[in-house]
């Protein structure tokens, strides 16, 4: 897949799963402005790279932006998402700032629209899985983009909502998905709960 655009904004990391995370929750961010700003923005995953490394860093992931003939954003009727019960455990007896959360989180995009995570939602939490299909590096690589773009339209609720929240790595035991393995979870904390 070729893009076009008449701007460019090239995230590079040290390729480690968290750098890779934070690549994903910064250019969400990024996206997320541009998108407030009037202007349409795509991510461009890199399988290769010919641009020159420099302090043991490299090139993640390509976000490409500009104007747009139409509307900034796809509209939601026209993201195609699986089904909520597919992907969440929990998302019923959820408060609503959680189903917003989750609403918001299934929308986040991820390479060739495979959504690969899973969410949890417990205890004024969510849980984050990643589906296991995926053998070979890149994957892993884009995977962990997507787990990034997810917590960042995660947070933006949060934010619109006055609610604060963190992420944690916890020892998980119990297995919830045979095919996903747990990544991280989103704490909401305790205090101002605006609906």
């Amino acid at each position: 897949v070729s893009v076009k655009a008449p701007y460019y904004v090239c995230f590079s990391c040290l390729g480690d799963v968290r750098s890779y995370i934070n690549a994903g929750y910064m250019l969400e961010m990024i996206s997320a402005y541009l998108t407030q700003k009037g202007l349409g923005s795509c991510f461009v995953a890199v399988y290769t790279s010919k641009l020159v490394q420099k302090d043991g860093m490299k090139l993640a992931i390509v976000l490409a932006f500009g104007k747009t003939k139409d509307l900034p954003y796809r509209e939601e009727k026209y993201a195609k998402r699986l089904p909520i019960e597919k992907v969440t455990i929990g998302y019923n007896e959820a408060s609503e700032i959680e189903k917003n959360m989750i609403d918001m989180a299934i929308l986040a995009p991820s390479a060739f629209n495979k959504q690969p995570l899973r969410y949890v939602i417990k205890d004024n939490s969510l849980e984050i899985y990643l589906h296991i299909h995926r053998i070979k590096t890149f994957w892993k690589k884009i995977d962990m983009i997507s787990v990034g773009t997810a917590i960042a339209n995660i947070m933006i609720v949060a934010e619109d909502k006055w609610q604060d929240a963190h992420v944690e790595v916890k020892n998980i035991n119990q297995i919830y998905f045979s095919d996903a393995k747990y990544i991280c979870t989103l704490v909401l904390d305790k205090g101002i709960n605006v609906i």
